[in-house]
């Protein structure tokens, strides 16, 4: 039995891990000459296998269904998705459902094995298909007064298909392809399309049309970030994660001249280049740093369109858990960016804490605490924000702050209560905005989730006053 296992351990060893390095033999009674030397010296040096005390192997003994659970639950977590195939998968299965018993009475936590396993299982061979589609069905209403005089009021009834997506990827020979059918102003086109793949020396590389918000990938609101024709490198060091960012975006079309039998369009896009480090220590800190460079290829065609000519933005976050269920975490970015034949060249900045305690600390609920301020000019992946693109002064900015609770009630239910508040700060008038939401929602399956929402805004500004009352029922599929 000892003999089949280190056969079985082999076979899996050859197909799934990190190729064979020199190991050393940790046991004794395993000479160099023998048949499963190499075998038994790889797999002990990852933690696969283990002997007895001092150094004994036993390998003519038979091995015991529990040493054999053990070395499956072993085996599960050391598994890699991008070498595992077939063959090796369906082997480790008939083995999970054989030694379940033995797994659990070894503490090993077997649903999460079995979750880990089906994901394995999920990406080999073949093409996978997964989407989302979100349907609204909203009822509102709104009213505008000015000095308590009524001056227009308005109902809203909506049937809305506001998000829908269908994602074909496939991997292969450690290589992934993905590419998104999305809707955009009643379009319908095929979208961040890329290959990834894994370079020598442990670089990776993205090539194709993807999105890239650094900040939004490490849990923050995308102030920064493109969606673009691009390069991607990487190279994880362990503690840090290291990206280069190459692309370019020309959705900004013009037409040179066309006839009958002839069209030719020039895209005036930007060239956009970014740097950024992540860094983990432990499991308490998270921070990172990045820059981002963006520069049009014709000044004459930014400025006749209103565009910028250049930006430049730093960026850098970080997260602290000082308790298992409590972390604190923020941002800052600052930018300078030129326009106008470089008449017009500002800078500013963002900036935003958050305070997160978990529902396991509070019992009942999690909460979450927001503080931020945006400074006109600052501009995201899309361009300025609406709200600034009005303001006449050059030191107007934008106070955000405010709470989110949500309740995990069990498996099926949750709920949400959320405040936040927006002010206007040096301007000629005194502008804020106030939301309120409260919602329940509803796991029907795993595939489908039903939400009810109701939201209430209310803004000011000097005398005039706007008020919305909008309930919202939202389904969404994902498969």
């Amino acid at each position: 039995m000892k003999k089949l296992i280190i056969t079985i351990a082999v076979v899996l060893m050859a197909a799934i891990t990190a190729p064979a390095f020199a190991a050393m033999n940790p046991f004794w009674d395993v000479p160099a000459s023998h048949w499963a030397y190499d075998a038994v010296a790889q797999l002990a040096s990852r933690n696969l296998l283990f002997g007895y005390e001092p150094g004994d192997f036993r390998g003519q003994n038979p091995a015991t269904r529990y040493e054999i659970a053990a070395m499956i639950a072993r085996s599960i977590a050391f598994m890699d998705v991008n070498k595992a195939n077939a063959e090796d998968v369906a082997l480790m299965r008939r083995l999970l459902l054989e030694f379940s018993d033995e797994l659990a009475l070894l503490g090993a936590d077997f649903t999460d094995l079995s979750a880990k396993f089906g994901a394995i299982h999920e990406d080999l061979g073949g093409w996978k298909i997964s989407g989302e589609l979100n349907f609204d069905v909203t009822f509102g209403s709104y009213k505008i007064t000015d000095d308590g005089t009524e001056i227009g009021k308005g109902s809203l009834r909506v049937f809305d298909l506001t998000d829908y997506s269908l994602t074909i990827a496939k991997r292969w020979n450690g290589m992934e392809f993905s590419t998104t059918l999305t809707e955009d102003g009643g379009n319908v086109t095929w979208d961040n399309y890329y290959v990834a793949m894994k370079l020598p020396y442990d670089f990776s590389m993205k090539v194709g049309k993807f999105s890239f918000n650094w900040a939004d990938d490490n849990g923050y609101e995308a102030y920064s970030g493109f969606d673009t024709n691009a390069f991607l490198f990487g190279k994880d060091l362990g503690m840090a994660n290291l990206q280069l960012f190459v692309g370019r975006d020309d959705s900004f079309k013009e037409t040179l001249f066309e006839d009958e039998d002839y069209e030719r369009e020039v895209g005036y896009g930007y060239f956009q280049i970014a740097a950024t480090a992540d860094f983990t220590v432990g499991e308490q800190v998270n921070a990172g740093v990045a820059a981002f460079y963006e520069v049009v290829d014709d000044k004459d065609f930014a400025n006749e369109e209103g565009f910028f000519e250049s930006l430049f933005t730093l960026g850098a976050y970080a997260k602290f858990k000082f308790h298992p269920l409590v972390e604190v975490g923020g941002f800052y970015f600052h930018q300078s960016v030129k326009a106008d034949d470089g008449d017009f060249s500002e800078s500013a900045n963002a900036w935003k804490a958050i305070l997160n305690f978990d529902q396991d600390l509070l019992v009942f609920t999690s909460l979450a605490l927001e503080y931020g301020q945006f400074e006109s000019y600052f501009i995201d992946g899309s361009g300025a924000y609406e709200a600034w693109t009005g303001f006449e002064s050059d030191n107007n900015r934008i106070r955000k702050y405010g709470a989110e609770a949500t309740q995990q009630w069990n498996e099926k239910w949750d709920t949400w209560v959320s405040f936040y508040r927006y002010d206007m700060i040096d301007l000629d008038e005194d502008i804020s905005w106030n939301e309120y939401e409260i919602g329940v929602g509803y796991q029907y399956n795993p595939s489908v989730k039903f939400e009810l929402t109701y939201h209430f805004d209310d803004a000011r500004a000097d005398d005039l006053k706007i008020t919305d009352h909008v309930i919202t029922f939202n389904t969404n599929v994902a498969f």
